[in-house]
């Protein structure tokens, strides 16, 4: 047996690198990875793949990810890539398997074994296929344990729950409304809405960190005066100015349309991420890139000043100054279309924000909707759907029209 990883960097690199080193090479091999979560990045397992194909020849390659996690990448995504994959690599070379137990699976291993089953190695690891536990450069620290003993192998391949393994297309329609993945499924198929209560100026602040000889001095009329509000340890300042820019509240409209949940209103997809709401985030995000790029200019000195005085004083911790700030604030922002319509609404929209594991808040969010859709005498078209998606328990049935 062989211990690896325990450091955060080439957790793939060194897989391979263990694995090439404990198996005969010259032999055609089946490849088998099982992992709660996966990366939502395609080109990961791309380079994955191509980096473990130049030194091992593998006959087909099958994911075994739990169903959640698949429903929370999207299914469509999953079905291109595997579809991507076999045309690079031959016909059914790749799969990509939901396995939809009552319970996450929470298994992390990958297996090797030769065609005739005459040689194998099993890798049991902490690590999940994911980002941050196997594909990141900066990720988690995990651990490993490499056997070639051939019976535990085939044990371990035999315990793999088949009786609950579903191909991609299968997580369309469920057998059971009490499923916690279709609890999951449909619950993703929307979004939340609440009210947001922040500004693009709070937003676009310039913060530092206090030194300690900082936090001694943040009651200072000094650091007042220069327009510097302050926290325990940090102090941030608003130099840029958005009251030119009008706030719109057109996705106030989509509030009665909504399902009321604790969490906030509930509202499908499809009212919210559409081509029409999709041009106006866009043309909202040019016109915030146009007024800070302008005000940069025109508060650029000033800027510079104050922070070369704070670090001259020793108030706050060097750190990225207030231009780089601010640039990289609105460089989030290009990626994040759910933030611009947050700043452009006054409305925070936002995924469940529960973890896989929190199977009991998960579930009373859905009794929230189900509940709603149940027992409201004024039934709304969301409700309409939502009760349809769960009558044939098909949750994409809440954006579908019908």
């Amino acid at each position: 047996m062989k211990v690896f990883f325990n450091e955060s960097e080439d957790k793939a690199g060194k897989l391979i690198q263990s694995l090439r080193s404990a198996i005969d090479l010259n032999k055609t091999y089946r490849l088998s990875v099982v992992s709660c979560f996966l990366s939502d990045d395609i080109n990961d397992h791309l380079t994955f793949i191509n980096d473990l194909t130049q030194y091992f020849q593998i006959s087909k390659f099958s994911l075994y990810i739990d169903s959640r996690q698949i429903i929370k990448i999207g299914v469509a995504p999953l079905i291109e890539l595997s579809a991507q994959i076999c045309r690079e690599r031959g016909e059914g070379w790749f799969e990509i398997l939901a396995v939809d137990t009552p319970h996450l699976i929470h298994t992390k291993c990958v297996v090797l074994l030769s065609e005739h089953e005459s040689v194998g190695a099993l890798v049991v690891t902490s690590s999940n296929f994911s980002k941050h536990g196997f594909f990141d450069h900066v990720g988690n620290y995990e651990s490993g344990l490499l056997t070639t003993d051939l019976g535990l192998v085939k044990a371990f391949l035999a315990s793999i729950p088949r009786n609950y393994l579903k191909r991609l297309n299968e997580l369309e329609v469920f057998e059971s409304v009490n499923s916690f993945t279709f609890q999951y499924a449909l619950i993703r198929e929307g979004l939340f809405m609440r009210q947001w209560h922040g500004t693009i100026e709070q937003y676009f602040s310039v913060q530092y960190d206090l030194t300690e000889f900082g936090q001694h001095q943040v009651n200072g009329d000094e650091l007042q005066a220069l327009g510097f509000s302050f926290d325990v340890d940090r102090i941030s300042r608003q130099y840029l100015s958005f009251e030119n820019i009008p706030v719109n509240r057109g996705f106030f409209e989509l509030w009665d349309q909504g399902i009321e949940t604790h969490l906030g209103h509930w509202i499908p997809k499809s009212l919210i991420l559409n081509r029409v709401n999709k041009k106006k985030i866009e043309q909202f995000y040019h016109e915030i890139i146009e007024c800070v790029e302008r005000q940069l200019i025109q508060h650029k000195e000033e800027m510079e000043s104050d922070f070369e005085m704070l670090i001259a004083k020793g108030l706050i911790v060097l750190g990225q100054s207030p231009i780089l700030q601010i640039q990289g604030k609105l460089q989030h922002l290009e990626s994040d279309d759910l933030k611009v319509e947050q700043l452009r609404s006054h409305l925070s929209i936002f995924i469940v924000p529960y973890n896989l594991t929190q199977t009991r808040e998960i579930l009373g969010v859905f009794e929230e909707i189900r509940d709603a859709c149940v027992f409201h005498a004024e039934t709304n078209d969301v409700m309409l759907k939502v009760t349809n998606a769960i009558r044939f328990k098909k949750p994409s049935l809440a954006n579908c029209d019908f």
